[in-house]
């Protein structure tokens, strides 16, 4: 075997090697985001809808754990129908899903304060807390907070 020919199956291999921890790599991921039986139902969560006004017991406690870290959306309301939001952001409209788990909370010289969904109002300066539905397709809001 000459020279040449090692070093060619040398980068074979290596390229080899590269596609196979390529494709794990996209395996792990996928796995990681879907989950490993991944059927395509929707999540309970999904599923549940909101009656205006609503809460569970969970969301009523404890509104500062609510909140972690920056808001996946900050707009102002322009629309509220029965299981949703319609936000005006500075990338866009956006249409946030309600869940029964959606915390209603009100920032307001450094305090965050329980609110209810009533307190919503068209034209109110939010912040929005979300999780992607398994769908990928819409927004599902875990936390609103209302802004100053």
């Amino acid at each position: 075997m000459t020279r040449e020919h090692k070093i060619l199956l040398i980068l074979g291999s290596l390229f080899i090697a590269f596609i196979i921890a390529a494709g794990a790599f996209s395996l792990g991921v996928y796995v990681g985001t879907e989950g490993l039986l991944h059927g395509g139902q929707p999540s309970q969560q999904a599923q549940q809808q909101v009656l205006p006004g609503q809460q569970t017991r969970a969301a009523q406690q404890q509104p500062e754990q609510a909140v972690a870290g920056p808001p996946d959306l900050v707009g102002r309301v322009m629309r509220i129908e029965d299981h949703e939001i319609i936000i005006r952001t500075a990338a866009g409209i956006r249409t946030v899903q309600l869940a029964l788990e959606t915390r209603y909370l009100r920032h307001d010289s450094g305090q965050t304060t329980q609110a209810i969904f009533s307190d919503l109002q068209s034209g109110s300066q939010i912040a929005v807390y979300t999780v992607s539905s398994n769908d990928r397709r819409s927004m599902i809001a875990m936390a609103i907070v209302l802004l100053p």
